[in-house]
């Protein structure tokens, strides 16, 4: 691992302000989380819907000191003529990121109530999360519509009578796209055809926890998740990289199953990039680029995929089906009319059914996983929130491949810490204090 540890007599810009900025969190991926899972899928799908989500910490107890706290910090800081303007501006951004965060939550759980309030929260929750994480843009969109009518056209020719395929490729023929580039595939380890497939959750911990330890990560520890629908995942503040469970590996289809190829792209995703930029972040001299600078996420997870496609074979950028599901969701192909999860559940088991060619039975499953990660529902199944974070996969993988191809050298410094490298202002910040060349 390439570290960056400033020098031992050298205090960091940020050594007194960084204590006060990893606390009030939103936790919003706990509080997102539907405890009831099995059994909303199982009455979801079966069609009577009797059974609504729970979600057990949606209300956040704390939201008022949390954001009492951060104003607090914000005011001290306004208020101290003693610290570099640039680090000083850095903060109040992510000050302002945090609240904006713990407001999400909150308006989600105010959404729940059927009263006048409520349906104000779901406004809001819109106009928060768009604030924070941006829409789905037309343009890429598009040029995803004119991968998918590729993949779809492909099917057998009986499967393009039916119902699905005349659904489906009414939404995504013909779409005009401008401003992203065709997809040239990434790879640079040249693996032969592998046919084993991993499909033990202990085969993948201990593969980690190796390779962690060659790289000097000893103090980080890999843990199996439990949930259905678990995925690999870094949490930063426990020092562990989760691991989805055996049964959850062994239902990964074509592409996404686990040869040792994908495995050593998932590393270099989790590891080598949302570990290592955490690391070297809290040794270098700005130690929020450990934590995040405020819109980090984007080049993050654009960075993190770009690396995963090194090892294992592409044809399209990443983050695809999550960004086709926030778009059919904000009606991009239908002039910006929204639909709701259950529309947009019934459009994916389209897809799924289409792109799995009858290979898949469970594109049921997989159509409405999706959706669960992409609403939140409120009091009735037809007012639901859409939270639209995962459009960071897509678009941040698309800004990093540009940014490779027209500046190579952008890689040497990907590893500072928590930052977005095609973000203007956060070069121009890092690059005032030192942590980036000029």
């Amino acid at each position: 691992m390439e570290s960056q540890p400033h020098d031992l007599g050298e205090v960091a810009f940020d050594e007194w302000l960084f204590p006060s900025i990893v606390k009030n969190n939103s936790q919003y991926r706990k509080r997102f989380h539907i405890d009831n899972y099995a059994d909303f899928k199982k009455s979801f799908i079966h069609g009577d819907k009797t059974i609504l989500p729970v979600y057990e910490y949606l209300d956040d107890s704390k939201y008022s000191q949390k954001k009492a706290n951060l104003e607090n910090f914000r005011n001290s800081l306004h208020n101290d003529t003693g610290i570099n303007e640039t680090v000083k501006t850095l903060y109040l951004d992510k000050i302002t990121e945090k609240q904006l965060l713990l407001d999400l939550v909150r308006y989600a759980c105010l959404a729940q109530a059927d009263t006048a309030e409520g349906r104000l929260a779901s406004i809001e929750f819109k106009r928060v999360t768009e604030q924070v994480f941006g829409v789905p843009e037309i343009n890429i969109f598009n040029h995803l519509c004119q991968v998918i009518t590729r993949e779809i056209e492909l099917v057998d020719e009986d499967i393009q009578h039916s119902e699905a395929f005349k659904v489906l490729h009414a939404i995504v023929a013909n779409k005009v796209s401008f401003g992203v580039s065709p997809y040239t595939n990434a790879l640079t380890i040249n693996n032969n055809e592998q046919t084993d497939y991993v499909t033990e959750a202990d085969v993948v911990i201990d593969f980690f926890k190796q390779r962690m330890q060659k790289i000097g990560l000893s103090d980080w520890n890999v843990h199996l998740t439990e949930k259905p629908i678990g995925s690999f995942r870094v949490v930063g503040s426990k020092k562990t990289v989760f691991v989805p469970k055996s049964s959850v590996l062994q239902s990964r289809k074509l592409h996404r199953r686990l040869t040792p190829a994908v495995m050593e792209g998932l590393f270099n995703h989790e590891i080598l990039t949302h570990v290592v930029r955490a690391v070297n972040g809290s040794h270098s001299r700005l130690k929020l680029l450990s934590h995040g600078l405020a819109g980090y996420l984007k080049g993050e997870e654009g960075i993190a995929t770009y690396r995963e496609q090194l090892h294992s074979p592409h044809t399209d950028y990443s983050g695809g089906v999550m960004y086709f599901a926030l778009g059919l969701a904000y009606g991009l192909d239908r002039g910006g009319i929204m639909r709701n999860f259950s529309e947009v559940y019934s459009l994916l088991c389209d897809y799924f059914f289409l792109k799995y060619s009858h290979q898949e039975k469970g594109f049921k499953s997989k159509a409405f996983s999706t959706c669960c990660r992409i609403f939140v529902f409120s009091g009735d199944v037809s007012k639901q929130l859409v939270f639209t974070r995962d459009i960071v996969y897509r678009a941040g993988n698309i800004e990093i491949h540009s940014l490779v191809k027209s500046e190579p050298l952008a890689l040497d410094y990907f590893d500072v810490g928590k930052y977005d490298p095609c973000n203007q202002f956060h070069l121009k910040a890092l690059k005032e204090l030192g942590l980036l060349p000029v």
